[in-house]
């Protein structure tokens, strides 16, 4: 019982801790907004595309990282590496909340998988169809996620703004390379986001 009580605290200190990096990260690239390099943006469109997923409500960026580590380290037992592309998070929430992350952790497809996949007593990955998109502002980030991840975002936000973009839907994030443990540098994530031109600023183009 005290072994069981001892975990479940030191789960909330990483949680806490977590949480607080996100901020003061947060707050570290709002003093620097001014001074933000100019980001390799690329805009293209994205085809329409099966995946597997499980979406839940997380308290921040660790609570992924574990539901992540979860789905990698069991679906591909079940349904087999073969049939599984690139794991990503699609984000659904319209803004950036710690404390309570929309998220849908997913596997995209490359056979048919027509049947859900449980990880857990309370957690069942399903198929869905992801939609195509017509254009994506991406941006790929290598490194550690916690160094790199919030000044991605806001470098990319900031791109958005100076270019009269505006997000018009879920944003996507593909772990082209997982940040596996030893090897956290290597970490390759392509950020996406739905955008299209404001409509003010589209009707002079």
């Amino acid at each position: 019982m005290l072994s069981l009580r001892k975990a479940q605290i030191e789960r909330t200190v990483q949680d806490e801790m977590a949480r607080f990096h996100d901020i003061e990260s947060r707050l570290q690239q709002l003093d620097g907004h001014d001074h933000l390099p100019i980001p390799d943006v690329v805009l293209k469109s994205v085809p329409a595309q099966d995946y597997l997923s499980l979406r839940e409500v997380v308290p921040g960026m660790e609570s992924v990282r574990r539901l992540v580590e979860t789905i990698v380290t069991t679906v591909p037992a079940v349904i087999g590496k073969h049939m599984l592309g690139t794991i990503a998070v699609v984000i659904h929430a319209p803004m950036y909340d710690p404390e309570a992350m929309d998220v849908e952790v997913c596997y995209l497809l490359t056979g048919n998988v027509l049947h859900a996949v449980t990880v857990s007593e309370d957690r069942i990955l399903t198929p869905h169809p992801l939609p195509a998109i017509d254009m994506m502002a991406t941006i790929v980030q290598v490194g550690r996620v916690d160094d790199s991840h919030i000044r991605s975002y806001d470098a990319l936000a900031h791109w958005l703004e100076t270019n009269q973009y505006q997000i018009v839907g879920p944003g996507r994030e593909l772990l082209r390379q997982l940040p596996l443990p030893g090897k956290e540098e290597e970490a390759v994530i392509e950020i996406q986001l739905p955008v299209r031109k404001h409509e003010h600023f589209a009707r002079f183009l």
